[in-house]
């Protein structure tokens, strides 16, 4: 199995002519009735190979950072639950993450594994100078720089694995860090403050508009999908549609749950606005965001859950569907009069959600191609220059990293 991206580095190193390989694109989009940039492939799985590299470089991490937690050395900590801090357990996990990549992503070019290998470089940075400035931390203010400083080293050793080894998930990695930094040096320097957490929600918007903007200037420069820049915007992508959701749901005031009408309208709302961007940008990573409030308009339509979507009982008495709340189309089958244990989910509840859910995925993933070209010739020509072709035939050149995407060609027929 070969990846979009070693096609185009096959075309580059001459392996491959350029026409044979629009060919052999044209024949696929042909037989999947799908085109190529909708596909937003990705080097994840490329046989059983590739699980049981990801499989054993895990397995490998585990032991060294087992093996380092054995090693009594590290700051200590006066009264705590432990005498030291285990800082060679994250440092020996950075170390292999580095030693690995060496071999499985220089030479053997695992994809899994480099993608594993690409988060847990970072983190594991991240951990060590936690474990070694943590003792020295003597307020809130103080520790929230410290830490964020820390990020911001586990984000430029992030940096240098994705120079080194050019995973295409390292992007994100990298910026992921930097997000955390922001978020707790803000943190100690609003501690205590009444809008802190309002602010917070603001700044992680704004992060996960940066990151889309980003996304997005990967995507402009591979709009057929075929290089690895469409990798690395499509990891963009599932961060920003992660900074931008959560956010977004808390500022609008139903992160617990919706209680009413209106908060299950603007759930909907939400939902279509996130599907309609990820069909102008052909980025699927939003619609997966948007299940979390789509989940919870569905949930209290279903059950008339008020705060939390698994505390589905009514806590009246007044039984399902009764004055104090619940849902207005009476209880699901089988509940009976004999209510039900407040401390267990409503099974049949979420089952139904997610029944509802299954129906709209369903509807995207069958009609996502012609709903992409509706979408696309209502936009305006503003929009549309800057947004993925929706009718794009293949590549018939090889460019993953110009700076510069080359002009459109006609769709093959």
């Amino acid at each position: 199995m070969y990846s979009q991206g070693e096609i185009e580095e096959a075309v580059a190193a001459g392996a491959l002519a350029p026409d044979q390989a629009a060919s052999l694109r044209a024949y696929v989009e042909s037989r999947n009735a799908t085109p190529t940039a909708d596909e937003e492939y990705l080097r994840v799985f490329r046989g059983y190979n590739d699980g049981f590299i990801f499989y054993t470089c895990l397995v490998t991490l585990m032991g060294l950072g087992w093996l380092g937690a054995q090693i009594p050395i590290g700051p200590r900590v006066p009264a705590g639950p432990i005498d030291v801090l285990p800082i060679m357990a994250p440092l020996l996990a950075a170390a292999g993450s580095w030693g690995l990549a060496e071999y499985f992503t220089l030479r053997r070019k695992a994809a899994m594994a480099s993608i594993l290998l690409s988060f847990t470089l970072g983190l594991s940075v991240l951990v060590t100078l936690m474990f070694i400035v943590m003792p020295i931390v003597r307020d809130a203010v103080g520790g929230a720089i410290l830490i964020a400083l820390c990020a911001g080293i586990a984000a430029a050793a992030s940096w240098g694995f994705w120079l080194r080894f050019r995973v295409a998930s390292t992007p994100m990695v990298t910026a992921g860090l930097g997000v955390i930094g922001i978020v707790v040096f803000l943190s100690g320097v609003l501690a205590g403050a009444p809008a802190g957490i309002d602010v917070l929600n603001v700044v992680l918007l704004l992060c996960g508009i940066a990151a889309f903007a980003c996304a997005m200037w990967h995507d402009s420069a591979d709009p057929w999908r075929v290089g690895e820049r469409n990798e690395i915007g499509l990891w963009m992508h599932i961060l920003a549609a992660m900074l931008i959701v959560n956010p977004v749901i808390y500022l609008l005031g139903v992160r617990n749950g919706v209680s009413t009408v209106g908060g299950v309208i603007t759930m909907v709302v939400l939902f279509l606005l996130l599907a309609l961007v990820a069909l102008i940008v052909n980025r699927k990573a939003y619609v997966f965001a948007a299940l979390s409030p789509l989940l919870l308009a569905a949930m209290w339509l279903i059950n008339g859950s008020q705060l939390n979507p698994y505390n589905s009982y009514d806590p009246y008495g007044a039984g399902f569907g009764g004055a104090y709340g619940g849902s207005p189309y009476g209880p699901p089958p089988g509940y009976g009069g004999m209510g039900r244990n407040p401390m267990m989910p409503d099974v049949d509840g979420m089952f139904a959600a997610f029944l509802v859910i299954s129906v709209v995925l369903l509807a995207l993933a069958i009609w996502w191609t012609p709903l992409r070209r509706i979408v696309s010739n209502i936009l305006p020509e503003s929009i549309r220059a800057r947004a993925p072709l929706a009718d794009a035939g293949p590549l018939a050149e090889a460019a993953p990293y110009a700076s510069d995407p080359p002009p459109p060609q006609p769709p093959v027929a």
